[in-house]
């Protein structure tokens, strides 16, 4: 049995930033406006898919949101508890 499964999950609205160089990192959506409005290097929580539409908090990564091209909305599952 996968041990995700055994987690808690509760249903999150996430955001795909989509960045110049081809890459993407997905964040938490209340993070929209620290991109918008920063003119300097941020640091971003960032989350990765285990299943479709499940996502886990992984290691923060920094951006330069002068190189984002677009952001997406991604609505899914957050898990909580052991991963």
């Amino acid at each position: 049995m996968d041990k995700h499964k055994k987690c808690s999950s509760k249903p999150t609205a996430f955001l795909k930033v989509k960045m110049v160089n081809g890459s993407s990192i997905v964040t938490s959506l209340r993070q929209i406006n620290t991109i918008a409005e920063s003119k300097s290097l941020i640091a971003l929580d960032r989350y990765t898919e285990v299943d479709l539409g499940t996502f886990k908090e992984i290691e923060p990564a920094a951006i330069n949101p002068d190189y984002v091209v677009v952001a997406t909305r991604i609505d899914g599952n957050l898990i909580e508890g052991d991963k």
